[in-house]
């Protein structure tokens, strides 16, 4: 659309004899022009029946009227030569300019045809997932246009793959989309690394958005250790404000959160309460924890002491319960 807004922005007659028959309705459209049926069927008479509005509402400059021809007679050689020169011009003028519609045309076909392409290719893509078990053919056509919803995902960036999942999910709840369209969609996206956690999964777990995302962010090792991590070691930079400082700590922050699955107040005092147990105790403790993901205080608790039991004849040897590890961030 950037033809039809520069035209917008500064009218001229050439940029206006350069648009195709599409273009020139989107022109009458903008310009609240009303045209019957029979107006738009010949190019060359909607593109007379706009221009003649255009140029009633001042929009266009009233076109010169051609000189009239000068008598051979009263012109000498030098004149006619010049004449004829200008008239040569004007011509292949007209020719590259209808030269220039014609790529124009062509190019916009050209993208046409490719779009259909690619829509092919994505229900193909489609069709061998649902052979493959890999999603469930959907009843109503209509709730899994994947042509349509491919548009609205986000790029895939390997090195901001927080970032698209935040994007992806907004996009996904706004227009209510299912597992098995976000999967879907997720698998037409996902490149590199991403692309082959994915299809490592079986079946089941393919067609389930949380268990997707999950296996996603595990390859590129953004557990919930790694966002504590994260959070933890961020540092203000020396260009850095305070409140852009807050505001990275934040994101950090949320992001541990969301990624313990953390929904309440609770969820947010286990997993403080758990970090600053596993903080104080030894690091083969403080591991053994993190490696069963307890999510709760209690059952941090729980582990440790069964760890401390079972090595007790050897672990108090080399190290008292008292000296606690002092993880680094």
């Amino acid at each position: 659309m950037s033809g039809i807004d520069d035209f917008v922005d500064a009218p001229s007659v050439e940029v206006f004899n350069s648009f195709t028959k599409d273009q020139l309705l989107v022109v009458a459209e903008r310009y609240k022009i009303a045209l019957t049926s029979s107006d738009k069927r010949s190019k060359e008479h909607l593109q007379q029946l706009i221009k003649a509005a255009l140029i009633a509402a001042q929009v266009l400059p009233k076109e010169a009227a051609d000189p009239p021809p000068v008598p051979v007679s009263n012109v000498s050689y030098e004149q006619q030569k010049e004449l004829l020169q200008l008239q040569l011009e004007k011509t292949k003028i007209e020719q590259q300019t209808e030269l220039e519609k014609r790529r124009i045309e062509l190019d916009m076909e050209r993208k046409k045809h490719d779009v259909e392409l690619a829509k092919v290719d994505l229900e193909r893509q489609r069709l061998l997932l649902v052979k493959e078990g890999r999603i469930s053919n959907p009843s109503d056509p209509e709730k899994c246009d994947v042509a349509r919803n491919i548009k609205l995902v986000p790029k895939f960036d390997e090195t901001k793959v927080e970032t698209f999942f935040t994007l992806f999910e907004r996009v996904a709840n706004a227009y209510q989309w299912s597992d098995v369209e976000r999967t879907l969609l997720l698998q037409c996206t996902l490149t590199g690394r991403a692309q082959e956690a994915y299809s490592a999964l079986d079946a089941a777990e393919s067609r389930t958005y949380s268990s997707v995302k999950s296996a996603v962010l595990k390859v590129y090792e953004l557990v919930p250790e790694a966002y504590r991590q994260n959070f933890r070691s961020v540092r203000k930079r020396p260009n850095q404000t305070y409140t852009d400082f807050a505001h990275v700590l934040t994101i950090q922050f949320n992001r541990w959160c969301s990624a313990s699955g953390v929904e309440t107040l609770e969820d947010l005092t286990n997993l403080i309460l758990v970090e600053q147990l596993k903080y104080t105790l030894p690091e083969s403790i403080a591991t053994y924890i993190s490696e069963r993901e307890a999510l709760t205080i209690t059952a941090a608790a729980v582990l440790a002491d069964d760890y401390a039991l079972t090595h007790k004849s050897t672990f108090f040897g080399s190290l008292s319960r008292d000296t606690p590890y002092h993880h680094t961030s």
